[in-house]
C-alpha cells in the first residue's frame, strides 16, 4: 500500500502520505475481514464489516475530495 499512498500524496500536496497510508491500510484490513467472514459463512459479521467499510470509504472519499477542492479551488 505505501506505493499507492506515495503516488497519491505526490499528486496532491493536500493529501498527507501518512493519512493516505493509514486509510488504505484500514481499507485492506476491512476487505480482508469481509472476505474471511464470507468464507466462514458468517453473514452477520460480513454485513457488519461491509457496513464499517462503507463508512470508512465515504470518509476516504471526503478526504480525497477535500484535497482536490483545495488544490483546484477555482474549479469549485
Amino acid at each position: 500500500m505505501p506505493t499507492i499512498a506515495k503516488f497519491l500524496s505526490a499528486a496532491n500536496p493536500n493529501w498527507p502520505f501518512k493519512t493516505l497510508q493509514d486509510m488504505l491500510y484500514t481499507h485492506l484490513q476491512l476487505i480482508t475481514e469481509i472476505v474471511l467472514d464470507c468464507i466462514k459463512g458468517d453473514w452477520a459479521a460480513d454485513i457488519a464489516a461491509t457496513d464499517k467499510n462503507e463508512i470508512h470509504m465515504i470518509h476516504m472519499a471526503d478526504i480525497l475530495t477535500e484535497g482536490i477542492v483545495k488544490q483546484f479551488p477555482e474549479k469549485f
